[in-house]
């Protein structure tokens, strides 16, 4: 496990060697670089891309843009306490994570942050968050569970859209909007409860819910 600081010079230089590695603690490091607000690694993962952990320094406030995207064999990430924003496409095409911890400090899930993260079988969303983006966690096909916190008032388009393997979800009562195709394609979900301040509800929500039983 690294400690210490963490400047640019030192993360460019663990970016170099990354498709060599398979395991990456920083956790008991601090980042002190300049894009502690746009976190990313912002490589191209090849075929010889080797990682599957990666624990991330403190310090970190939010992940950038498409900042793991495509990272193939990664398995498992552990996120600092006091990030605040997952951005748009962050963890897209992990297809090998199974698990990744959010800290209560977060407040921000942006666009297809875990689209196609097909292994991905749970995970909590901090209190904080109010919204959950489009295509969020569209195609997430191992996801059984998810605990969306009472904070969220809107679900955006196609936000679980595919997540052929989810069977219950439990909504919040402040929940206002649930835009279109949110769980199209769920073919295991089995029920649901709209809560009674939903006045917005989009087109081909429930489409091919094939088990659905009660709503």
């Amino acid at each position: 496990m690294t400690s210490g600081k963490i400047n640019d010079d030192d993360w460019n230089a663990i970016k170099q060697n990354i498709n060599s590695l398979t395991y990456i603690d920083l956790a008991g490091a601090t980042y002190t670089g300049d894009d502690a607000a746009n976190f990313v690694y912002t490589g191209n993962p090849d075929d010889n891309w080797t990682l599957q952990t990666i624990k991330l320094p403190q310090g970190i406030t939010s992940i950038g843009n498409n900042a793991f995207c495509d990272c193939n064999t990664l398995e498992s990430i552990t996120l600092p306490d006091g990030l605040e924003s997952i951005e748009n496409y962050a963890f897209r095409n992990c297809k090998s994570l199974e698990s990744i911890n959010i800290p209560t400090s977060l407040n921000s899930i942006g666009e297809c942050a875990f689209y196609y993260c097909y292994s991905l079988e749970s995970i909590n969303i901090p209190n904080g968050v109010t919204s959950i983006g489009s295509n969020t966690f569209e195609r997430c096909y191992s996801l059984k569970s998810i605990k969306i916190p009472d904070g969220v008032t809107s679900i955006g388009n196609g936000a679980f859209y595919e997540c052929q393997s989810l069977e219950s979800i439990n909504l919040p009562e402040g929940l206002t909007s649930i835009g279109n195709s949110v769980f199209a394609y769920c073919y295991d979900l089995k029920s649901i409860d709209i809560p009674d301040k939903v006045t917005s509800i989009g087109n081909s929500v429930f489409a091919y819910c094939y088990d659905l039983k009660s709503i």
